[in-house]
């Protein structure tokens, strides 16, 4: 008995002492669309009578664990794609401390798109959209090489006031796809978005709003500029 008294007092003051972190959003719904497909697998199949025979108890059982498995297996496909994630934005924000601590901010230095576009994808081996935005406030001052471990990217520079916004452009098929929304970094803004094949991190000091109205006007003239070369 005293064992069990000690359980409970263990309980007790676990529930009323320890920190409790709410499970973020979309790992939530990830759990609700596996649950929710399993019961919808079980009301599909017509209701059986009551037997004591413990064969009939296997097959629900059995979907039961099933259900648990895959559930488990969603959780640690969530956790290691944001993982991963935390990686590519970790090393995002070293290559960037690291170029202006001791690289060069530019290797291309030109506001010329039809520069910094060959230049980029001569050294890399895919070819990044870089747009002209001076007339929404954005200059673009350049382009350099970013290194992602031992993965060479392109990176776009451009110019808002006293402000740098490093956009990193990241080849798809290479890196999983980041969330459209990033957390700020220690003293950065970042956002996410992809055109093509090509997956864009950006990165800045400047405030929310600036980039959200560089990266509004980055997709708008990119697809303007898409749109003309179509066939057609």
């Amino acid at each position: 008995m005293s064992d069990a008294r000690s359980d409970t007092g263990v309980r007790d003051a676990i529930r009323r002492h320890a920190e409790r972190y709410p499970a973020p959003d979309d790992l939530r719904r990830e759990i609700l669309r596996v649950a929710e497909a399993g019961l919808a697998s079980t009301a599909a199949r017509p209701p059986r009578a009551l037997s004591l025979n413990p064969r009939t108890w296997w097959s629900p059982l059995a979907a039961f664990a099933a259900g648990a498995v895959i559930a488990a297996v969603a959780v640690t496909a969530y956790f290691d794609r944001r993982a991963a994630e935390e990686r590519t934005l970790t090393a995002i924000v070293s290559d960037h401390a690291r170029s202006i601590v001791s690289g060069p901010g530019v290797e291309v230095e030109s506001s010329n798109t039809h520069a910094v576009k060959p230049w980029l994808s001569s050294k890399l081996g895919y070819s990044p959209t870089v747009i002209d935005l001076a007339g929404d406030g954005f200059k673009l001052v350049g382009g350099r090489r970013g290194y992602l471990g031992r993965a060479a990217v392109g990176v776009l520079v451009y110019r808002y006031g006293e402000h740098d916004i490093d956009v990193y452009a990241l080849p798809a098929r290479e890196f999983d796809a980041l969330p459209k929304h990033l957390d700020a970094a220690v003293g950065y803004q970042m956002r996410s978005w992809q055109i093509a094949d090509i997956r864009y991190v950006a990165l800045t000091d400047a405030a929310s709003e600036r980039l959200g109205e560089f990266v509004d006007a980055f997709v708008r003239q990119a697809s303007e500029v898409e749109s003309r070369h179509e066939p057609g």
